[in-house]
């Protein structure tokens, strides 16, 4: 427990520490569970409207935001749409798991994602590209997932105009990461940083040696 003399203008120094992490959702309930996880790590700000995000980020900026991406009109109205659509949820998931769809064995996608990552440093884009993950991935699979940093695309979800958007984008930032010019610049901000260590090891091994012979 952190004594009041040790708080900085009123607030705990180690909160003050953690990054500040803003998750904006028009339930109060999933604020509250997201804190309940997440405090201990991040020094967590909830909102539950996106104009008092908007606001906040006029005099200050989050290290990261979490945005829930439906906003109904009442709180009854999300508690009641929440409640439906995770029953609906489950029983999917239930329903999977009868006919034996989430089993380990079948994710030869996911193996395939993990091996190219690590053979090759993802140098092009790679998505995750499903229509069934968002409700079958969970536990390990869905941990080793967010792991490869893979974003995932939804089957069915978007137009093939948006899809073509997406891929395109990613396609010419991939290029210009891997570009030779980009190569070289790195390669030259890596010797400068290295030459400059040196510089600055060599002239403290010549003041040492001048300061012994004086």
């Amino acid at each position: 427990m952190t004594d009041k003399g040790d708080l900085i203008d009123g607030k705990d120094p180690e909160i003050i520490s953690l990054p500040e992490i803003w998750y904006v959702d028009d339930l109060q309930s999933n604020l509250d569970s997201f804190k309940r996880a997440h405090g201990a790590a991040w020094n967590v700000k909830t909102f539950l409207h996106p104009q008092e995000v908007l606001d906040k980020l006029e005099n200050r900026k989050p290290a990261a935001l979490f945005v829930d991406l439906f906003f109904y009109d009442t709180p009854k109205q999300s508690e009641d749409i929440e409640s439906k659509v995770t029953m609906k949820a489950k029983e999917l998931k239930a329903t999977a798991s009868e006919i034996d769809a989430v089993n380990d064995k079948y994710l030869s996608g996911l193996r395939l994602i993990n091996d190219i990552c690590d053979l090759f440093e993802k140098k092009f884009p790679i998505y995750a590209y499903t229509s069934k993950g968002p409700y079958l991935l969970e536990g390990p699979a869905l941990h080793a997932l967010a792991k490869t940093d893979i974003p995932i695309v939804y089957k069915g979800r978007y137009s093939r105009e948006t899809e073509r958007l997406i891929v395109t984008r990613d396609i010419k930032e991939y290029k210009k990461r891997n570009s030779l010019k980009a190569k070289i610049a790195r390669r030259l901000w890596r010797a400068i940083i290295v030459g400059g260590i040196l510089s600055w090891a060599i002239g403290r091994l010549l003041e040492y040696f001048i300061s012994r012979v004086t």
